[in-house]
């Protein structure tokens, strides 16, 4: 789910001239630890997800909006014109977070590489690698229903929430599918608990949920416009065959 604010503007840097590399090997540069997690963690499907999610964040759109008295006015005026906001919205906004998905591995990745060891960093990736780690994390992600964001963001003139509603919504999913686990599961999650990094990772859950809210705040180059462009093609359809 992302929230729109304002463009950031960037300030674009005099190009130089393009060397000339031809014929020249680039050797991949080596990935670390803490990058290799954060992509692990911070994957396409996790964060953009697919197509089940974006219903369910049309429907979340949906509900913010019918907190919204101007589009609460909109929808009476014209009916259907909020689901069709947030349905022509939700591509630019998934392409804008495909783009900028690179920016978001890396600042988590400054965090992690902050939090922990190189061999807390290499425990981390074998668990989260493992199938009761991916199955942790897609099932909490199932699971979570953001109430406490909702909340706070309908109560909000600006739709606005905090990093403490989302991990409070996180947490309470991972509750809930606890006892979900199989007995496999529930050995790795035991020896991954004796690890000593729960404390770690519950320590630093409010940065790193700032960081994708950080990161969820800014746009593409771009994207503004064609966000606008998007919501003015409807109204100017809508209007049109009121008149007809």
């Amino acid at each position: 789910m992302t929230i729109l604010i304002p463009l950031l503007l960037a300030v674009i840097a005099p190009v130089a001239p393009a060397a000339d590399y031809s014929g020249v090997t680039v050797e991949p540069q080596p990935v670390s630890p803490a990058l290799q997690l954060s992509r692990i963690l911070n994957s396409e499907i996790n964060i953009i997800g697919d197509a089940d999610d974006d219903q369910q964040a049309v429907e979340m759109m949906q509900e913010l909006f019918d907190s919204d008295p101007e589009m609460v006015e909109m929808e009476r005026d014209y009916p259907g014109i909020v689901k069709q906001f947030a349905e022509a919205m939700l591509p630019i906004i998934n392409k804008s977070s495909l783009e900028r998905l690179p920016q978001l591995q890396a600042s988590q990745a400054a965090l992690y590489q902050d939090t922990f060891t190189d061999p807390e960093l290499a425990a981390l990736i074998e668990f989260y690698s493992s199938p009761t780690g991916r199955k942790l994390v897609a099932q909490t992600l199932d699971t979570i229903a953001f109430d406490t964001t909702m909340t706070e963001m309908k109560q909000s003139p600006d739709f606005e929430y905090s990093a403490a509603s989302t991990v409070a919504d996180t947490r309470a999913a991972g509750a809930k599918i606890a006892t979900g686990m199989d007995r496999q599961d529930q050995l790795t999650l035991a020896e991954f608990g004796r690890s000593g990094l729960i404390p770690k990772l519950q320590a630093m859950a409010l940065k790193t949920h700032q960081i994708v809210i950080d990161w969820n705040n800014e746009y593409a180059p771009g994207e503004e416009a064609a966000l606008d462009a998007a919501i003015e093609t409807i109204l100017d359809k809508r209007m049109e065959s009121m008149d007809e």
